[in-house]
């Protein structure tokens, strides 16, 4: 299971990256923005349609992570490059409502998931006696036999909501869609400098709190708090403050040095991770907890992004390859999980 994991994450990662750099910047240089997007939308919902139906649990990763690759990539950055050519001076508050907007998702999202999967907000049972180190606790089939069908519908429904999004989105009148990749630098120049491999290091660690407190905020509350339903809307009302205060985010990046406000999200990070198991069994303070969890998580996408632009002004398409940190963080979550107890790391 800790192997599929991570097959699932570097599938995302490594599909983000490919169809960032290649597919999708063409697409936006070729046809313009719009087209790329909808091209993200059609195949990012056709992977996750073709999930519902795996019989193999390593096959799902595969094709859910691809389809989560495939919404990052070619469906989110095409929006905010095309916002960048309307105001190229404010990268950051405008990358902040793009990033606000796909983070802001699961405020609604997780809501009609818990709705379609768990209707009758049933509290996980069942553990594995024989490993002693793990108070996980799973679901029965009365639940789990409605995820094939919930993954169908919400498929369908996320196709709908992105082509109507993207219908809205206009470009500047007479001109190309996005003038995005204007490339001064070869692949073997980027390799050579310290700043690439700073931004990808900083992408590793960065990303690390978020896409484990995301992926473990609420196996965590369960083993404290047994409300399935509490901890969805705490999701959803974290997802929610988090995408919000994405744009004070961004403001702050335009205003202030964005090395300055990436030490005060790490240090916030750090703080949370350190003192939220001891908090965790009091309903309103892990709520409390897990929001700050969000807000201060929720800087990480932003910050690299703005951080690439600034460094690499004219060479967009840089920013997929110093992703690579989060492929390394995929590997690394998954030592995390077969050898570090989860409960105790977060």
């Amino acid at each position: 299971m800790y192997l599929a994991y991570t097959l699932s994450y570097i599938i995302e990662s490594i599909a983000f990256s490919n169809n960032y750099s290649v597919i999708a910047s063409y697409i936006c240089i070729k046809f313009g923005c719009r087209i790329a997007a909808a091209v993200g939308a059609l195949s990012g919902s056709l992977f996750l349609f073709a999930s519902s139906f795996a019989t193999n649990y390593y096959f799902f990763c595969i094709l859910y992570g691809t389809y989560a690759g495939v919404i990052s990539g070619m469906l989110n950055m095409p929006i905010i490059w095309a916002c960048w050519e309307f105001f190229p001076s404010n990268i950051g508050l405008v990358s902040s409502f793009g990033i606000s907007a796909y983070s802001l998702g699961p405020t609604i999202f997780g809501l009609i998931w818990t709705s379609l999967i768990n209707p009758s907000n049933e509290s996980p049972f069942i553990t594995f006696p024989e490993n002693k180190d793990d108070e996980s606790q799973y679901f029965g089939s009365s639940v789990y036999d409605n995820v094939p069908g919930a993954i169908r519908w919400m498929s369908l429904i996320y196709l709908v909501s992105s082509l109507l999004g993207i219908y809205m989105v206009r470009s500047q009148g007479g001109t190309k869609e996005t003038q995005m990749d204007q490339r001064t630098l070869t692949l073997k120049d980027v390799a050579k400098q310290k700043n690439f491999w700073l931004l990808s290091l900083n992408c590793f660690f960065s990303f690390a709190f978020y896409a484990y407190f995301v992926s473990e905020y609420k196996n965590f509350g369960h083993t404290k708090i047994k409300d399935d339903h509490f901890l969805s809307y705490l999701g959803s009302t974290g997802f929610l403050v988090g995408g919000v205060s994405r744009l004070l985010w961004g403001f702050a990046i335009d205003k202030y040095d964005w090395k300055r406000v990436s030490y005060v999200a790490i240090i916030s990070q750090v703080f949370i991770c350190g003192t939220i198991y001891y908090i965790a069994s009091v309903k309103i303070l892990y709520f409390i907890w897990s929001t700050l969890g969000f807000i201060f998580g929720s800087s990480t996408y932003l910050i690299i992004i703005v951080a690439c632009k600034i460094i690499y002004p004219h060479d967009d398409w840089i920013l997929s390859w110093s992703f690579l940190g989060f492929t390394l963080l995929a590997i690394s979550l998954w030592g995390v999980e077969l050898f570090i107890w989860p409960v105790k790391f977060i």
